[in-house]
């Protein structure tokens, strides 16, 4: 059934880049068992989704999610619950715990230089030369391999397209691209 894939895939380039998130939601209500490969396939819009448990703010994205659950960082809970969800061995939960708290050190720290290690999203202001906002996403992935956890630094710099009609056709109507991708 790698065809029907395809076919959503398909579907999917030819849809409103501005409605990703609908398109999505209404081929998994078709086809409920491919939900894994498009989720996994198809690049959305990321949530903020608040722990229940501490009441911060989280990104949901693929890196934390588990069907249609995503895990909280803060307190390793699923939301919407998940039993049987994926979780971090004791070792790397505490790697994990010490990550964030530095993370959210380093972001308060540079708050005020408009650095942010995980999302910041820039509005044109008088005092920035570009007119165009921009944003930039940052994930760090670790696995626990033979007493070590190795780690990679994925990140996303994306720039909002201009309604300039040749700026759109350029872009392929898409409302955010991405000006610089690293792994």
């Amino acid at each position: 059934m790698a065809d029907l894939v395809d076919s959503m895939l398909d579907l999917m380039r030819r849809l409103p880049p501005t409605r990703t998130e609908e398109n999505v939601s209404s081929l998994i209500s078709i086809c409920p068992d491919y939900a894994d490969d498009l989720l996994g396939s198809v690049d959305q819009p990321l949530q903020l989704k608040t722990d229940r448990a501490t009441g911060r703010e989280y990104l949901a994205c693929d890196y934390n999610r588990d069907g249609e659950s995503y895990r909280s960082p803060w307190s390793n809970e699923y939301d919407p619950p998940l039993e049987d969800g994926t979780v971090s061995t004791p070792k790397l939960r505490k790697l994990e715990i010490s990550a964030n708290e530095a993370f959210d050190t380093y972001r308060t720290m540079k708050a005020a230089s408009r650095v942010v290690s995980l999302r910041k999203t820039m509005t044109p202001s008088a005092s920035t030369k570009s007119s165009e906002p921009w944003g930039s996403i940052h994930f760090f992935e670790g696995a626990e391999r033979g007493g070590q956890t190795p780690y990679m630094h994925h990140y996303v710099t994306m720039k909002k397209s201009s309604n300039d009609k040749e700026q759109k056709k350029k872009a392929g109507n898409a409302m955010w691209k991405p000006l610089w991708e690293a792994a």
